[in-house]
């Protein structure tokens, strides 16, 4: 953990000095919030989120956003797989469902706030839920800042 920390703390420091850009990919939400000023959240290969880090782990979120930020680890090896496993709103694995040129909804099979004839039909429209922060989803911002997030640490 402290040579992440100091790889992290390198890559920042070479970014700002010869003002780079980098490009981290990555599962690890805490690495990824300490050193990147914006974030793109993909789920099965497509964009769901997108904006400044800040404004993305800032409610309201895209569910899928909102279920990896719950399941950051507590020193769980299998954090990932049991926390959406236990959040999903329907069964089938992570990609169950999703059919690469599928152009409906790529989280619908696991989405907690699907619709029926919706997210399963249409692709999901890109609505601006703050300043240069985007989210894919077919509820309305003001729904998705009310729904039922897991709590944190509870995932």
């Amino acid at each position: 953990a402290s040579i992440a920390g100091q790889v992290l703390n390198l890559l920042r420091e070479l970014a700002d000095t010869l003002d780079l850009a980098v490009l981290l990919i990555g599962h690890d939400l805490g690495a990824v919030s300490a050193i990147a000023d914006r974030i793109v959240v993909l789920y099965a290969g497509r964009v769901v989120d997108i904006g400044p880090t800040k404004q993305v782990f800032a409610a309201p979120h895209h569910p899928y956003t909102s279920l990896l930020i719950a399941s950051v680890p507590a020193l769980k090896l299998d954090w990932l797989e049991t926390t959406l496993e236990g959040h999903a709103a329907k069964g089938g694995g992570a990609f169950a469902g999703v059919m690469p040129r599928d152009r409906a909804c790529p989280f619908r099979t696991r989405c907690p706030v699907m619709m029926s004839g919706i997210c399963d039909v249409e692709p999901p429209p890109a609505r601006q839920a703050g300043s240069d922060h985007i989210i894919h989803c077919h509820r309305e911002i003001d729904e998705l800042a009310t729904w039922q997030r897991p709590a944190e640490g509870n995932a």
